[in-house]
């Protein structure tokens, strides 16, 4: 037996690696080459010598990872004097992660990020087509630390969306991430993606709010009563005085069961049926929905308010009509967003705008490029689609808190 093995190469007289113990004793390696016919690695000298013999019967083990065809050595990674790391990985769960994701710590943790970037590939879509319900959407968003930063992650993200899914009483967004260590590949830990997308999504707008919102804004208007709709007064409330929160939502009776939510929160919040009034009186007009028609019209639009759109990510998706942009100073979360949302690809399209209509992203007002909100008076308008950096960000803060014990 391979426990059988172990125990004599730890018995050894003279201690060595494995993969030296191995390639000295032909006998003891033919005996391993000719119990393992299939491609693993195994991830480190084993405290458990029964993973070898899950190994060689071809049971599960947290230790073995699929690798390559094992010929003489079984252990290629093992080094003189290096103990192998197990490759067991940590699972976080959607509250565990939530946890990890205060708002007030995680809008400022995005605020360094943004100023500091990262490598973040553009981003994979792909249609998947449907019969009788909108298209859904799979998305694929990667990233990766700077070279010259202290601690290296690589993360990707995998969502799917799907509109049809509100018919079913279903979330529309469902996403899975999945963090690693960038300097050795090693995974480290999956967490809840859906958790990652709807915090990371409001404190990136909490965080636009914070340089482009009035300072004294007190009032919110929420359009929407999603998921992550219902995180948009809390993340707020980070950055801005918010007392009073009113809800819309196409569906009164969504808008009625987030008001009892945010209640049950302390968060005191009111139901309006009349859109055009309650956009005109909102200090912040705040957007998540998965429209594909303005609902917003900048002909509502009182002086000094900020609109914050949320929802849209493809181009045919639209929250706010062409007026509205026009008569704002607008920012983006990144540079996609001008090729992505709809709220910005249509009316550059047709002329409305122009691409220099957009004054810049978060990255430039984290940087201090740019300047945000110049008057009390002026409109300001956030578009965001979502950024693999973002994601990144919170998936680094989740982890690094874990691993201190959640402090």
């Amino acid at each position: 037996m391979f426990s059988e093995i172990i125990k004599r190469f730890r018995n050894l007289a003279n201690p060595c690696s494995f993969d030296r113990y191995l390639k000295d004793n032909v006998i003891e390696r033919e005996n391993i080459s000719s119990r393992i016919s299939f491609s693993v690695c195994v991830e480190r000298v084993f405290s458990d010598p029964h993973d070898l013999d899950n190994a060689a019967m071809g049971r599960p083990s947290i230790r073995v990872a699929q690798s390559k065809t094992l010929k003489g050595c079984v252990v290629d990674a093992a080094r003189e004097g290096r103990t192998m790391v197990d490759t067991s990985i940590m699972i976080v769960d959607a509250e565990s992660t939530i946890a990890a994701l205060p708002f007030q710590p995680l809008v400022n943790e995005l605020q360094v990020a943004f100023r500091r970037g990262c490598v973040a590939p553009v981003r994979h879509h792909h249609t998947i087509e449907r019969t009788g319900e909108p298209d859904a959407t799979l998305l694929l968003m990667p990233a990766w630390s700077n070279p010259n930063e202290e601690d290296q992650y690589l993360g990707v993200k995998l969502v799917t969306v799907v509109p049809g899914n509100a018919a079913r009483g279903l979330p529309g967004l469902t996403s899975t991430y999945m963090l690693y260590n960038a300097i050795d590949g090693r995974q480290l830990a999956l967490m809840d993606g859906n958790a990652i997308t709807s915090r990371r999504t409001v404190a990136t707008s909490a965080l636009a709010g914070r340089f482009l919102s009035r300072e004294d804004a007190r009032s919110l208007l929420v359009i929407g009563a999603g998921r992550v709709a219902s995180l948009i007064p809390e993340a707020y409330q980070a950055v801005r005085p918010i007392e009073k929160v009113a809800i819309w939502d196409i569906n009164i009776d969504n808008a009625r069961a987030l008001a009892k939510s945010l209640g049950d929160r302390g968060i005191c919040a009111e139901i309006v049926s009349d859109l055009e009034q309650a956009v005109g009186r909102a200090d912040v007009v705040s957007a998540a929905t998965l429209s594909t028609s303005a609902i917003i019209k900048g002909a509502w639009i009182k002086s000094g308010t900020h609109i914050d759109l949320i929802g849209g990510f493809t181009p045919k998706m639209r929250e706010a009509d062409d007026a509205a942009l026009a008569l704002s100073r607008a920012y983006v979360d990144t540079r996609e967003a001008l090729h992505e949302a709809g709220d910005l690809v249509q009316p550059i399209e047709t002329g409305v705008v122009s691409q220099d209509h957009i004054q810049g992203t978060l990255a430039d007002l984290a940087n201090g490029l740019i300047q945000g909100r110049t008057t009390a008076e002026e409109v300001t308008y956030f578009k965001a689609v979502g950024s693999a950096l973002a994601d990144l960000a919170a998936a680094k803060m989740v982890y690094e808190k874990i691993q201190a014990g959640g402090r």
